[in-house]
């Protein structure tokens, strides 16, 4: 990883640039079975979250679990872009210690404090994500991935890296309500206070209700 210490780098680094953040959704095996080319996006600031990294390359990662660092911490620390987490040292569920080149965002309670000046706290990686883009000054964001749906055979994610982890269907569509809930309160704070334009590039996504559809494709 690059050797940046401190989030307060970050602030406003983008300014007035467009984002794009990958997030978990089915839609992303879509555009990967497709050969989607991700590598033309140079124009867009794009943050990966969670395991996305795995599939993807990006500007950032941001991850928000545990999970990911327990399982994934040897890929992580091999990347050579800024991995951004909330997790704290001393969280006593982490098995491996940080590297000194991960950037922390401190939070209470275990959930994830935004940067958005601490008006809305943010309960799933997608709505850090959005915070995190704000922080960096990014006006336009682009959703890949942000289905917040669960198929009849209980999937959720493009990938099956968690599948170790999977919970009852009635528990993941609990989650994700949640998370949709989470998820509208910070858009519509970024849209109505802070003028940053959030569109969705996931067909099916049940964001679509609240924010702009425009394709993948459409974005050269």
């Amino acid at each position: 990883m690059k050797p940046v210490k401190f989030i307060q780098s970050f602030h406003k680094k983008h300014i007035n640039q467009s984002g794009i953040i990958i997030g978990g959704g089915l839609s992303l095996k879509k555009l990967l079975d497709n050969n989607y080319p991700f590598n033309k996006l140079d124009n867009y600031i794009t943050l990966g979250l969670n395991v996305s990294f795995k599939f993807i390359n990006t500007d950032y990662l941001l991850f928000s679990d545990t999970y990911i660092w327990n399982n994934y911490h040897k890929e992580i620390k091999e990347l050579n872009i800024p991995v951004f987490t909330n997790l704290t040292k001393d969280d006593k569920r982490i098995k491996y210690p940080f590297p000194n080149d991960i950037i922390h965002i401190y939070s209470n309670n275990s959930i994830f404090f935004p940067l958005i000046k601490g008006d809305i706290r943010c309960n799933n990686s997608g709505s850090s994500g959005l915070s995190l883009l704000h922080y960096f000054g990014i006006k336009k964001i682009y959703l890949f991935g942000f289905d917040l749906i669960v198929t009849n055979d209980n999937i959720k994610n493009f990938h099956n890296e968690y599948d170790d982890k999977k919970k009852e269907k009635k528990l993941v569509e609990c989650n994700l309500n949640s998370f949709y809930i989470n998820l509208k309160k910070i858009i519509e704070l970024l849209n109505h206070k802070y003028k940053v334009e959030v569109i969705s590039c996931s067909e099916n996504s049940r964001l679509n209700k609240i924010i702009p559809y425009k394709s993948p494709f459409e974005l050269f």
